[in-house]
């Protein structure tokens, strides 16, 4: 019976087959034992039949049994040897491929690149899997000591308010740079002055209702300055009813330098809910 070639399913397989076989020979073997251990009659002939039945009969079964065992061990021995041996061929030619075509991980995207720079990627951050990462375009803004990915512009951008960048006035205001829309501000606190500073400097005289949508509601208008206007994709309206609804300020008619101080805390807490900085993650910088 020759194996050779064979993988080792099929060579455990044919040691259990031959096991099988064995525990027949036992069945047998104890038989025998039976007959030779019962027999009362006397006589040269049943002496005879005895040597028999010890010398060649029990003994050639004993000596099948204990060869088939024998060899379902070798089988056994081969197939682990073989799996063995599988195992460290793929796992030798896995290393020496690594080994000669050594591929390092690409560097991050804004590798180099000063605070202040926003820009875009695809694909996982250090420590998450590929197979759950985001697919679509992540973007992200570099700052001294992190790197801010995902999340909404207001949060990526320490900028609650949504400012405009790029502009001489958001650099008076603190912003080191901008993702060609909006600003970008190296911390929140620099963020919440710039929101706050902006509304005092553009819209002093005007209702929060005039400051959001840019129209005198007086007039009807337009004013040179708007904070949410409708040309941006923005609901002014909503925007103020929502303000109103949170503050129980009068959007309409106050002008927002009368607000005293908790009331003009409590706007620009109500404008960052609305502008929405949800968080993504923080990658700290290298």
């Amino acid at each position: 019976m020759s194996f050779q070639g064979a993988d080792p399913d099929a060579l455990d397989t044919a040691a259990i087959r031959l096991e099988r076989v064995a525990r027949y020979a036992d069945a047998v073997l104890a038989r025998l034992r039976r007959q030779q251990n019962g027999l009362v009659y006397t006589g040269p002939a049943a002496e005879m039949y005895r040597s028999t039945l010890s010398t060649v009969s029990i003994t050639a079964v004993e000596n099948t049994a204990a060869g088939l065992r024998e060899r379902a061990g070798h089988l056994k021995a081969q197939a682990t040897q073989q799996r063995r041996a599988s195992a460290g061929r793929k796992g030798g030619a896995g290393k020496s491929k690594s080994a000669a075509t050594p591929k390092p991980p690409p560097p991050p995207p804004w590798q180099g690149k000063p605070a202040g720079t926003a820009g875009t990627f695809r694909g996982p951050l250090p420590g998450e899997n590929p197979r759950t990462a985001p697919k679509t375009l992540r973007r992200y803004v570099v700052y001294e000591k992190e790197i801010r990915v995902d999340g909404t512009v207001a949060w990526r951008n320490h900028n609650p308010g949504n400012l405009k960048g790029g502009g001489e006035m958001s650099k008076s205001l603190g912003a080191i740079g901008h993702d060609a829309t909006f600003a970008i501000f190296p911390n929140q606190a620099t963020g919440d002055a710039a929101q706050r500073a902006l509304i005092l400097q553009r819209w002093p005289n005007q209702s929060i209702e005039e400051m959001l949508s840019g129209v005198d509601s007086k007039t009807g208008k337009r004013l040179p300055f708007a904070y949410a206007p409708k040309s941006d994709s923005n609901d002014p309206v909503k925007y103020a009813a929502s303000v109103a609804e949170w503050t129980g300020l009068d959007v309409k008619t106050m002008p927002i330098n009368c607000l005293r101080p908790a009331e003009l805390d409590a706007l620009l807490e109500a404008m960052q809910r609305y502008e929405n900085a949800t968080p993504g993650k923080v990658v700290p910088r290298q």
